[in-house]
């Protein structure tokens, strides 16, 4: 009886040895000419054997084949996922071609009992989301091109072409995006905006009072506005230019009306953005009261938006600035959120102790997914009987199954808030109507 359990004792070592330990190198050489250097790469660190699936799946993806080049931050990142998936995979003996929607739920299942290493807090919805996106993405990629490797074919096997009738190219901040949508309420915008600043009149001057974010400056609220209105990003309400707005000038505006501004977005891609007439005004008014008094003494530098005063008076209004104001605002009117970070005691992470802060609830770019939302139902209620065509098209999706895939769901929830009484004040907020 000892000899047989000192036997299985051994067996189950030499089982355990014989299990891959998964870890991420980074290419040092250019190997063979084709891997650039500083490429992740998955290795068994017993044997230096590369994970082929992983590897061909990243390379073929996320590499530029003509250039040799690939980004950094964005493919390590993708190659951390698919680690921690081989490593799971290999902790339960699943070989990686058997793989199931169970065992994928159950992977996501840990990362929900658990801490991150890196943010030392709670998995985020949306880091989850990513973390099976980069999965489902490779078995996806693997089961069209490779099918000869899996032996074993249902629905419930990650590889299966049933769990992917649809193969649509999402980038990664499509993804993202996707990962949660976050939008305001009616009260909560109303409350929120008062917070922002006053809106850019015709018949008053916007007061300078030193501060770098004046109480009363009005280019704070007119981004907001431009935001949940035209749909815009961050990055393409501070981008706009003064010379976009030159040509309405001599014209008079009226406020049902709407006019086509070309936007540059992501990639460099050009669309045509409506901006219905009372934004325009707003931004005129703009233009004629608080940005001339701020550009005083200050060289043109052709952006719309600008600091109003500060060290920085008459500066394009920066990203940094804009989403600081924002936060700033939802602490002021009570839109925060509580978020706990746990921390390691003496590097121990069976031992936490935890640290509570309040954090703004929104971030600006909850203003472009809020458009989406109220002008879903705003082009319903007015009898169009697509509207998710217009909204793809005002937010720059390449592919309205990409617009559908970020809002379905949040409309679904919205839907219950959307009465007449709603649609009505939305209006009046816009000064579409008495």
């Amino acid at each position: 009886m000892a000899n047989m359990s000192e036997q299985v004792g051994n067996e189950n070592e030499v089982a355990t040895e014989n299990k891959p330990v998964w870890i991420i190198k980074p290419a040092e050489l250019i190997l063979g000419g084709t891997i650039p250097k500083g490429f992740p790469l998955i290795v068994d660190d017993t044997n230096g054997m590369v994970c082929q699936p992983c590897h061909f799946y990243l390379y073929d993806r996320y590499v530029n084949h003509v250039k040799g080049t690939f980004v950094k931050e964005t493919l390590n990142s993708y190659a951390r996922d698919l680690c921690q998936w081989m490593v799971y995979l290999t902790e339960f003996s699943v070989p990686w071609n058997e793989a199931t929607e169970f065992h994928l739920q159950s992977y996501v299942d840990v990362m929900e009992q658990t801490v991150s290493p890196h943010t030392k807090r709670d998995y985020r919805e949306k880091t989850k989301t990513h973390h099976k996106g980069v999965i489902e993405g490779m078995y996806r990629w693997m089961g069209d091109r490779y099918p000869w490797l899996f032996s074993r074919y249902g629905k419930q096997y990650l590889h299966s072409p049933k769990n992917h009738p649809v193969l649509i190219r999402f980038s990664r901040d499509e993804l993202r995006e996707a990962s949660r949508t976050v939008f305001l309420q009616r009260d909560e915008a109303s409350t929120l905006f008062k917070a922002l600043g006053q809106l850019p009149s015709s018949n008053e001057s916007s007061p300078i009072d030193g501060s770098a974010i004046p109480k009363a400056c009005s280019a704070i609220r007119l981004a907001g506005e431009t935001a949940i209105n035209g749909g815009l990003r961050l990055a393409e309400v501070v981008s706009l230019k003064l010379q976009q707005f030159e040509q309405f000038r001599a014209r008079k505006i009226e406020p049902n009306s709407a006019a086509t501004i070309q936007i540059r977005g992501k990639g460099g891609k050009v669309r045509g953005v409506h901006f219905h007439g009372v934004l325009l005004e707003w931004i005129l008014n703009y233009v004629h009261g608080e940005r001339t008094a701020a550009m005083s003494g200050v060289r043109e530098h052709g952006r719309l938006l600008v600091n109003a005063s500060g060290y920085r008076q008459g500066q394009p209004l920066s990203k940094r600035t804009l989403q600081r104001a924002f936060g700033k605002a939802c602490v002021e009117v009570g839109l925060i959120k509580r978020v706990t970070e746990r921390h390691p005691i003496d590097g121990d992470w069976l031992e936490l102790t935890e640290k509570v802060e309040f954090r703004p609830k929104f971030t600006f770019h909850a203003l472009r997914h809020t458009f989406a939302i109220w002008t879903y139902y705003a082009r319903k209620a007015g009898g169009d009987s697509e509207p998710w065509i217009y909204i793809q098209n005002q937010l720059g999706h390449s592919h309205v199954l990409t617009t559908l895939k970020i809002y379905l769901d949040a409309v679904r929830e919205f839907e219950p808030f959307a009465s007449d009484t709603f649609m009505n004040g939305l209006l009046h907020d816009a000064g579409l109507i008495a």
